[in-house]
């Protein structure tokens, strides 16, 4: 359960967490299925790649999927360094959190991560707080 956050974006149902996990509301409502290879495909137009972890890392930036029993939940971005993640929650805000805080909750766990350079990411915090689920 998400209990440590700050309400970054206002409520609106025009985008969701998939769709701002590209990097911008602007993609709106976003859902290519349960299936992970899916998001595999659809990360890759944007440059996203596959990592290990989600751990911070100097020079990238990532991405962590999300699935319960049922299949994919949620999506999350790293936005800051040293470990600052935001999603947008449904028809909710959009809000910036800590990954682990959304670990177990009614988004289940990460069980994929993705990763994209960033020249500037993670030089002064890199391996702070951050969780691959």
């Amino acid at each position: 359960k998400l209990r440590r956050f700050t309400i970054v974006a206002p409520e609106t149902a025009s985008y969701n967490c998939i769709g701002w996990s590209l990097c911008s509301p602007d993609y709106g409502w976003v859902w290519p299925g349960d299936d992970p290879e899916e998001y595999d495909i659809l990360y890759g137009r944007f440059g996203w790649v596959q990592v290990k972890d989600c751990e911070p890392e100097a020079g990238m930036r990532k991405l962590a999927l999300f699935r319960d029993r049922a299949g994919v939940t949620h999506a999350a971005k790293e936005v800051a360094d040293g470990g600052w993640w935001e999603s947008k929650l449904g028809r909710s805000f959009r809000v910036r959190h800590r990954l682990q805080e959304l670990g177990g909750g009614p988004y289940g766990r990460v069980f994929r991560c993705y990763g994209r350079p960033e020249p500037n990411a993670n030089w002064e915090d890199s391996g702070s707080e951050g969780s691959s689920g």
